[in-house]
C-alpha cells in the first residue's frame, strides 16, 4: 500500500468527500449533529473528523458561541475540511497523535466518527 493512501493523502481526501461523504457518512452526522445540538454543548471536541462532514453539521445548528474543536489523525482530511468550512471562526482543526489526547482542549461533548457514529455526553447515552 503506497504512503498516500495510508495517509489518505493526495486525492483520497478530495475524492472521499465528494463520493463517501454523500452516500454513506452525511445522514448520520445531520442525525448526530441534531443530538448533538439538542444538549446545548458550550464546547465539542470532535475525534476522526475526517473531511468534516460532521463538523459542518454541527456548525450549522450549532449556536454562534459554541466551539468546535475538530481533529484527525490525518493532515490532508482536515486540509480537505478546512477548505468547505473556511471562514468559520468557531472551528478549530487540529491534527491528532495517535495516543495522544488534544492538549488545550476541554470540551463539554466529545464526539467520535471513524466509519460508524458514537457520541459521549450528557442526554446521548440514552
Amino acid at each position: 500500500m503506497a504512503t498516500t493512501d495510508k495517509l489518505f493523502a493526495g486525492s483520497i481526501p478530495e475524492l472521499y468527500e465528494r463520493f463517501l461523504v454523500p452516500l454513506i457518512f452525511e445522514p448520520y452526522a445531520c442525525d448526530l449533529a441534531k443530538r448533538v445540538a439538542d444538549t446545548a454543548p458550550k464546547d465539542v471536541l470532535e475525534t476522526a473528523a475526517g473531511t468534516g462532514v460532521l463538523t459542518r453539521a454541527m456548525a450549522a445548528r450549532l449556536p454562534a458561541a459554541v466551539r468546535i474543536v475538530a481533529t484527525d489523525l490525518n493532515q490532508p482530511m482536515l486540509d480537505q475540511a478546512a477548505k468547505r468550512q473556511s471562514g468559520d471562526r468557531r472551528i478549530e482543526w487540529r491534527q491528532a497523535r495517535q495516543g495522544c489526547g488534544v492538549q488545550g482542549s476541554a470540551a463539554d461533548s466529545a464526539i467520535r466518527r471513524p466509519f460508524h457514529f458514537q457520541c459521549m455526553g450528557p442526554d446521548l447515552r440514552k
